[in-house]
């Protein structure tokens, strides 16, 4: 409408319009079809610029329309992150705290059947206590650190635990050697040797008085080692002392009269409590004098000093080799044992007189390649020093001996140390970790 009233505005301007003379010769068809045609001319300029205005404004409005859409999904989207957030955080609070609650149920149950057993040692002990003091002190008198020397012989995982009868007041003392724990409790003269080595000291009484004191020794491998001189070995360490006739169910017994006692009895107590030492002494003695004598061609010695492991002795006329057979209870214990064999072997270095030191797993030595006896598995250890004559002459072998004898001990000691250090660590850090889900949860 405003187009066409400013047409005929124009129109009406164009009636009234004078023109000069000299246009008046101009027809009049062709003023208008001009006038026409720039009247159209403007329409159509007047109509993009509308029609532009029209897009800008209807792009203006769908891009708002746009923004307002994102922005609506952006919240949309952030609303539903939030939401699946808060249930996982809550999912794993939820598993968390089953698991916090599982592990302080196990730790409780631990605590409590270590006080349990604590608590049954202690019975044990206390009711064992029934013995006459004066038992005791003898005792402890006589053996020093008998315990401490004693061999640590483990029972075979697969068979039962072994039932040891309660303890009785009576004068004797039985300490058995266990990978676990030593136990003084009431011998039994009837009861069957279970364990690698029992050690047996009692202090009888003889016509009211107690003057003697009685220490003896049983090995289930005893026989191996009466082939190889133990017998001798021992009366000519401890001559009178020495039994002709052990104890029932003992293979050797050392008797010792407390009123003949001389005034210095440290080297007394020192023999005594090195009776399972000696034991094995005997074997090693015997093999160290074959190769001090430049003898080969002797028949291998071969001790089976637990029910699932052995010791092999071989001489030469330049070295004596000495195996050990051992085995291993589980996986972890394996690789603790191979990282500390293999870091005793790199200790030899800083060494120049100790012996070589070789270890295999799984299989036997190349030594032991001809001995179908020989134990094959992945649990399996053998470990081999090779003794020199600087380790088997007359002036260091006691120290040779007492060194190697106990090899195997020491092995599975520092093995066990390690377990526990190990579990230490693991304890401490869970403590850690659950103080301070704790510390979060109340923040």
């Amino acid at each position: 409408m405003a187009g066409e009233q400013k047409c005929s505005a124009d129109i009406d301007q164009m009636n009234n319009f004078q023109t000069p003379s000299d246009d008046m010769s101009e027809p009049v068809d062709d003023r208008t079809k001009r006038i026409v045609a720039e009247l159209q001319k403007h329409w159509i300029t007047e109509y993009h610029n509308s029609r532009e205005r029209a897009l800008v404004e209807l792009t203006e409005k769908l891009h708002q329309e746009f923004l307002s859409d994102q922005q609506k999904i952006r919240t949309e989207l952030l609303q539903q992150f939030k939401d699946e957030l808060e249930h996982t955080r809550t999912d794993l609070e939820s598993k968390y705290r089953d698991q916090l609650k599982s592990e302080n149920a196990k730790l409780t149950e631990k605590h409590r059947r270590e006080m349990s057993e604590a608590k049954k040692k202690q019975w044990q002990s206390t009711t064992a206590a029934g013995t006459p003091r004066t038992a005791v002190l003898n005792v402890n008198r006589l053996t020093g650190n008998l315990i401490a020397n004693c061999a640590v012989a483990r029972r075979p995982s697969l068979q039962p635990p072994l039932q040891l009868p309660p303890p009785v007041p009576n004068n004797s003392l039985a300490i058995r050697a266990n990978d676990e724990v030593y136990e003084g409790r009431a011998f039994v003269h009837n009861q069957p040797i279970v364990d690698a080595i029992v050690l047996k000291v009692s202090n009888p009484v003889l016509d009211g008085v107690k003057t003697r004191i009685i220490l003896s020794i049983a090995l289930k491998f005893y026989a191996e080692l009466q082939q190889h001189g133990a017998d001798d070995l021992f009366r000519r360490i401890y001559g009178g002392h020495m039994r002709a006739t052990p104890e029932s169910g003992f293979n050797v017994t050392l008797e010792y009269d407390l009123s003949a006692l001389p005034d210095n009895t440290s080297e007394l107590v020192q023999k005594a409590s090195a009776l399972k030492r000696n034991c094995f002494a005997s074997v090693f003695e015997k093999y160290f004098e074959f190769q001090e004598a430049g003898q080969e061609g002797h028949k291998r010695a071969v001790i089976n000093y637990r029910e699932d492991e052995t010791m092999y002795i071989e001489a030469k006329a330049d070295r004596v080799t000495v195996i050990f057979s051992t085995v291993f209870k589980d996986a972890d214990d394996v690789i603790i044992g191979k990282v500390f064999l293999q870091e005793f072997r790199e200790g030899r270095k800083a060494s120049q007189t100790a012996p070589a030191v070789l270890y295999s797993l799984g299989e036997p030595p190349l030594e032991l390649k001809d001995l179908p006896g020989a134990r094959v598995g992945d649990n399996v250890g053998y470990i081999t020093f090779v003794l020199f004559p600087r380790h088997t002459n007359k002036k260091t072998r006691d120290n040779t001996i007492d060194l190697i004898h106990s090899f195997r001990d020491y092995l599975h000691y520092h093995i066990k140390c390690s377990k526990v250090y190990l579990h230490t660590r693991m304890r401490a850090k869970t403590t850690d970790r659950i103080g301070s889900s704790r510390s979060e949860r109340t923040q």
